[in-house]
């Protein structure tokens, strides 16, 4: 009976080795992109919304501004984009919002950020939160996978303004706080698979914090490579992309999805900067330098699959 054992042994031992072999790769797979398909493309757009501008096209993830959009138009939307999120300002209130009357002169609402019609908010405060979630649950109730949270970075610009009502407070723990606990309340509202991610900025390092990473599905980040600068494109220090980079890789790993949006002033850089995505596992925002304000998706077979 020996020999048949050990006949039986070798080709048992051969499949577990080639088993464990398809499993290592899948896995190493998985880990470069967050799943994420070859040569998929983002479109992020967010003034002038129209739809007919997105004819043909199709896209990995669809981040809109939904102010002024219904269930219709989201149903439409979701012909053109995988995932389609409507995006929220969590980092700062916005004066043209529905939400503005009520909160305008709030002890929690501060000065002008620089931008137009913004300000400065305690992002942490619960009724912040609440308005937020208001926003959050609109999304929810006209169709969108999610929501797409901008300016997280709110809390390293806090910080590096000075400002006196936000001196002596932990800014990143309490953005951390605040969007797992906005996240967790979104998915109770809207179900676990809506979908959270947000615009990470200069705020690279929450992507080190396994509760932040928990709280989100996946992350953008603008002018990894390119900005923008008299109305060309511009290349981002060297030491400035590797550090982005790395960031994301890490993101990418912990099974996120990873969004880029540079600006680009041709066809061709932008296919060179695609390809800069794909190699990274990152799903490219190709965006032309003269729709910097996201008022246009990007140009038809520019990295199209």
């Amino acid at each position: 009976m020996m020999p048949m054992r050990l006949g039986w042994a070798l080709p048992i031992l051969t499949l577990t080795l080639i088993l464990a072999l398809l499993t290592l790769l899948l896995e190493r797979e998985k880990l470069r992109g967050g799943e994420v398909a070859a040569k998929a493309v983002a479109c992020y757009y967010l003034t002038d919304v129209q739809l007919s501008k997105l004819a043909g096209r199709k896209f990995k993830v669809l981040v809109v501004e939904f102010e002024g959009l219904n269930r219709e138009s989201v149903e439409e939307l979701k012909r053109h984009g995988e995932v389609v999120l409507g995006y929220v300002n969590f980092g700062y209130a916005e004066e043209w919002r529905s939400y503005w009357p009520r909160v305008r002169g709030e002890e929690w609402i501060h000065g002008a950020t620089g931008y137009t019609g913004e300000f400065f908010v305690e992002y942490w405060d619960p009724r912040w939160h609440e308005v937020v979630l208001e926003e959050v649950e609109k999304a929810c109730e006209m169709g969108f996978n999610g929501v797409f949270f901008d300016n997280i970075d709110a809390c390293v610009v806090v910080g590096e303004e000075g400002l006196e009502w936000a001196a002596g407070l932990n800014l990143t723990e309490l953005m951390v706080d605040s969007i797992a606990r906005v996240s967790e309340l979104a998915r109770e509202e809207c179900g676990a698979g809506f979908k959270v991610y947000v615009n990470i900025g200069s705020a690279l390092e929450l992507l080190t914090d396994s509760r932040f990473l928990s709280s989100i599905d996946g992350v953008l980040r603008e002018e990894a490579w390119y900005t923008v600068g008299d109305g060309r494109s511009i290349m981002v220090a060297e030491d400035e992309t590797a550090l982005v980079i790395e960031y994301l890789t890490r993101a990418g790993h912990a099974g996120k999805v990873v969004v880029v949006a540079d600006f680009l002033d041709s066809k061709e850089l932008a296919e060179e900067f695609c390809s800069k995505c794909w190699e990274h596992g990152f799903i490219p925002v190709p965006q032309p330098v003269w729709a910097s304000d996201y008022s246009r998706p990007p140009p038809p077979g520019w990295c199209d699959p």
